[in-house]
């Protein structure tokens, strides 16, 4: 066999070789995945449209739900604001029914008096109303505060002045000069009372001449130190 014929039978053998040679692994001997091709602009405008079209439903539901509240609450004041008028004009007119007896007897009475020739008659008409009005207040829960001979209640009643009373303990109401009221368990108007205050204290043993001494002189603080302090 001459060189050339060796040179052209081992050229012939080299590209066997290289193709029976196995792919070079990489990594830990896998073989790399082939690269994903990358979505076309009309790809990503159509997802890009779906998502849009999803917001905007939502948003479309969101806004009917929120105008639906809106439009409930809106029934809702109106209907308590109704709710409230009625209750008004309804407590208006109970008390209104239950002055009318009053306002009955009070005509009946002047219609009375046009023909009565004495004292006696104007005397009773004038209890008998006295008796009505009470009546009615009652009905309408209106109860009188209790004053006179009990002790004194900031909360309950108003004291206007106060008495020097040495049978009496300190804060004791004395006299009622104007009638207080409550509405059921509220004050509506306190009483205005006099309460009573214990007097200085007096001589502690027989006269200065006899060897007595005086009972000591009440300071200015103690002086003016307001009874309500005391009686709470």
């Amino acid at each position: 066999m001459t060189d050339e014929e060796r040179t052209e039978e081992k050229g012939s053998v080299e590209p066997e070789a290289e193709a029976n040679q196995a792919p070079v692994l990489h990594g830990a001997g896998e073989v790399p995945a082939p690269e994903a091709s990358e979505p076309s602009p009309d790809e990503v405008i159509a997802v890009l449209k779906q998502e849009l079209e999803k917001a905007q439903q939502t948003a479309a539901e969101m806004e009917d739900r929120w105008k639906r509240v809106l439009a409930d609450f809106q029934n809702y004041r109106k209907r308590v604001f109704q709710e409230r008028a009625d209750a008004y004009q309804e407590g208006k007119k109970e008390a209104v029914l239950q002055l009318l007896s009053v306002l009955d007897a009070l005509e009946r009475a002047a219609d009375s008096l046009k023909e009565a020739t004495s004292l006696d008659a104007y005397r009773d008409g004038l209890d008998l109303i006295i008796r009505l009005f009470r009546d009615s207040l009652k009905r309408l829960d209106v109860e009188p505060i209790p004053a006179e001979g009990v002790p004194f209640d900031a909360f309950l009643h108003e004291a206007v002045d106060r008495v020097e009373r040495e049978d009496l303990d300190e804060g004791t109401i004395v006299e009622q000069l104007g009638k207080g009221y409550r509405m059921g368990g509220k004050v509506i108007r306190p009483a205005l009372v006099r309460v009573a205050t214990k007097p200085p204290a007096a001589l502690v043993s027989g006269t200065p001449e006899e060897g007595g001494s005086e009972a000591p002189e009440p300071s200015p603080t103690e002086k003016e130190m307001p009874f309500s302090e005391n009686s709470e």
